[in-house]
């Protein structure tokens, strides 16, 4: 039984004095550390805490936004900031049944064995990690004089003595936080220029990511499409508006054909694009 006038416990949740000499953290923005310290102090055992930047900003930030301090904005660029980190990511997004949730990586908790864990919120995928890049760092091992290893998780201890050389991986966070890497954002990137738009970027990342996993035959029929919407874009006539990336997708355009009737365009110019595509296409 906890003392009188105490709360239950306090889970242990440090921050390492290495803290400061981060990568990561020295990465992003001032703001978006103070989100990161914020949700290490508020997010539970899992390290899980509501990801909507309103939540966000209603729950730990309730008293900066009541003096005209922070906005929802803020939240919602300094969320991004955390999850699309060129450093290596300190969160990641992912939803449950139509909600956003954050999940702190690598969050340090110990949750006691004679305690039942903090557990407020769904927990977090288990391919999450996959989802976030991550960076190498000093297995430095030091030692308490009692009471054993003075950081559990050698393998992630933050040394300021010693950083990696490894190049980080290009990622980029769609409007919803989704991380596009590796194929995935090389494929979207060829597809925006093909399409000859690239306005509504994120949006349409989100759009792209929902294509996932995408097969080779699909991928060369989108491109396929997009250079035909791209070729058809450039003979529609002034005050008519085109579709951009994101609608062209959620539309599934790429299987509609009929752009090729237009007059300045004869179905032979693309079909022999879309052979020198395929020869070009391994």
């Amino acid at each position: 039984m906890p003392a009188k006038n105490t709360t239950r416990r306090e889970p242990w949740n440090p921050l390492l004095k290495g803290y400061p000499f981060s990568e990561k953290v020295n990465a992003v923005s001032v703001g978006a550390e103070t989100l990161f310290t914020r949700l290490v102090a508020q997010a539970d055992d899992f390290g899980n805490y509501y990801g909507n930047p309103k939540q966000i900003l209603a729950y730990l930030y309730g008293h900066r936004f009541a003096a005209g301090h922070v906005t929802a904005t803020d939240t919602g660029r300094w969320r991004a900031e955390l999850v699309s980190n060129a450093a290596g990511p300190l969160a990641a997004i992912y939803e449950v049944n139509g909600a956003e949730y954050i999940h702190l990586l690598n969050p340090r908790r110990r949750i006691r064995s004679d305690v039942a864990p903090d557990e407020r919120f769904p927990r977090e995928p288990a391919n999450i990690q996959e989802q976030a890049t991550t960076e190498h760092v000093t297995r430095t091992g030091r030692k308490r004089t009692v009471n054993g290893s003075l950081d559990l998780d050698q393998d992630l201890d933050l040394d300021q003595k010693e950083h990696s050389s490894k190049t980080p991986e290009k990622t980029y966070s769609s409007a919803k936080g989704k991380i596009l890497k590796s194929k995935v954002l090389e494929r979207f990137e060829a597809f925006l220029t093909e399409f000859g738009d690239k306005r509504g970027k994120a949006d349409a990342a989100d759009s792209w990511f929902k294509l996932k996993p995408m097969p080779d035959e699909l991928y060369t029929e989108i491109i396929a499409g997009a250079k035909r919407y791209s070729m058809y874009r450039a003979s529609l006539k002034n005050g008519t508006t085109p579709k951009m990336a994101q609608g062209w997708l959620t539309s599934r355009r790429w299987e509609d054909k009929t752009e090729i009737s237009n007059p300045t365009i004869s179905k032979r110019d693309v079909s022999d694009y879309e052979n020198a595509f395929k020869k070009e296409t391994p």
